[in-house]
């Protein structure tokens, strides 16, 4: 921690605080004691711990209690649900802000289903009920707590998750009771995409963008029963298949602790505190086209990022949050 300090004060001699006289705070993630005594010393938290399920929740109670305000880049929604119900009171009452999600899931998604509702309601004066969002380009690396995450909740989460496999698969979570225009919107998971002239496959964030979003649409009251669904481009209906397929082989890999420890030995996926090279990560990308539909007009957007969505772009969503 003290040669990071180092670097960034070396890197960042104008800044307008000296990064050289920083504080270092040192506890343990599930030591309530120690949580408490580090929220007490600050004024905001930013949390990049993960798995939250396992390391996460002393921190967020304690921030409530001291009056700090909280964010993380988790993307564990039933994390989130469970510390929403046990906290939000209590933050309310003490005026403190607890924000998760703050990462590549789900800011991109989040951000534009907000931007569409927003010009849906002031420039068509009808409200959002449904966005179709396609990962149409991508490149980034993988990071071993993100890895180290879908374990835990493949193994804490199973049946949950499995219910939303198969909604994606049956095309039940992208269904809208009418659609407009006489736009199709109820697609399974692999399909061919009239708009993008593309082929279409499962995407491993679809379900986790889809409940935040919702969450958002539901709080913000976008349009009722708004709906997002979310897909990744592929070259041709075989590779459509087959990053879906992948998708859930690796699942069923990182669901038994001897097949994802088997991955660990092989080098095939990083263990926790592992990631890309900054050369790798300075060369990302990402691209989400998004169409949206209101009662009578389907209209577009997009989101876009310059570096590896995973690292360079969650930090900056991490920090403006």
């Amino acid at each position: 921690i003290e040669a990071v300090r180092a670097k960034l004060a070396a890197k960042h001699p104008m800044a307008p605080i000296s990064l050289e006289s920083m504080d270092i705070l040192i506890g343990d993630s599930q030591n309530a004691q120690d949580m408490h005594a580090i929220a007490s010393q600050t004024r905001v938290v930013a949390s990049t711990v993960g798995p939250y399920s396992i390391y996460g929740e002393q921190l967020v109670r304690a921030c409530v209690k001291e009056v700090t305000d909280y964010c993380d880049i988790t993307a564990e929604v039933p994390w989130v649900h469970d510390m929403n119900r046990e906290l939000n009171d209590q933050a309310v009452r003490n005026n403190v802000h607890i924000v998760s999600l703050c990462g590549f899931d789900c800011i991109p998604a989040d951000l534009g289903c907000l931007m569409l509702a927003q010009y849906s309601r002031e420039h068509i004066q009808q409200p959002l009920l449904h966005v179709k969002g396609s990962i149409v380009g991508i490149r980034g690396g993988v990071s071993g707590g993100t890895m180290a995450t879908l374990g835990n909740q493949l193994g804490i989460e199973a049946h949950r998750l499995w219910k939303g496999v198969k909604a994606q698969m049956s095309g039940s979570s992208t269904s809208m009771s009418q659609p407009p225009n006489g736009k199709e919107t109820n697609r399974a998971v692999v399909h061919y995409d009239q708009t993008l002239g593309r082929w279409q496959g499962f995407w491993v964030m679809s379900m986790i963008n889809s409940m935040a979003t919702k969450w958002a649409g539901r709080e913000l009251n976008y349009g009722p029963g708004f709906s997002y669904a979310e897909t990744m481009t592929a070259r041709n209906v075989f590779m459509a298949i087959a990053q879906t397929l992948g998708f859930v082989y690796l699942a069923a890999l990182m669901f038994f602790s001897a097949t994802r420890n088997l991955l660990y030995m092989l080098r095939a996926i990083p263990r926790p505190g592992e990631g890309p090279s900054d050369k790798f990560m300075k060369s990302g990308f990402f691209s989400l086209h998004l169409e949206a539909f209101s009662e009578t007009e389907v209209f577009y957007g997009k989101v876009s990022g310059s570096s590896d969505p995973g690292y360079s772009e969650t930090i900056k969503y991490l920090g403006e949050s």
